[in-house]
């Protein structure tokens, strides 16, 4: 029986996502809290949207937060997006709009097509790179 293949299963539950989202949601060490990133938006639930989005106006971690997001197949993933799409600025507010690309969301491309013309080259090349992305 040595050398009988032994398999694991991993079975997520929702005490685990709490305690992710605990987590993210606390003051532990950055790489901790950029690991778990890494990692719950391939299991998480819809409940961990909006614990995930609070963190798209962070300079360190929105990043992470945004990959995580790209990859939950949530309507409300794209529903957040753009809500922080209409609050951050700059590199936070590019990043955003490459995920809503990303997730070729079509409900943000009037809102992406507005920023075209930003004054912030970040976010103008974003855009069109988001649209693209989106096919229009």
């Amino acid at each position: 029986m040595a050398d009988k293949e032994q398999k694991q299963t991993f079975f997520f539950t929702d005490e685990d996502e709490d305690k992710m989202l605990a987590i993210i949601q606390s003051d532990a060490e950055l790489k901790e809290r950029c690991d778990v990133l890494r990692e719950i938006g391939r299991v998480a639930t819809v409940k961990s949207v909006e614990p995930m989005a609070a963190l798209l106006g962070d300079e360190v971690l929105a990043h992470r937060a945004r990959y995580a997001l790209e990859m939950m197949p949530f309507p409300e993933v794209d529903v957040a997006l753009r809500k922080a799409m209409k609050e951050q600025k700059g590199n936070l507010l590019a990043g955003i709009i490459m995920s809503l690309g990303n997730r070729r969301d079509t409900a943000a491309v009037d809102m992406i097509a507005e920023q075209l013309g930003s004054s912030d080259p970040a976010v103008a090349l974003a855009s069109a790179y988001a649209l693209g992305d989106i096919g229009t």
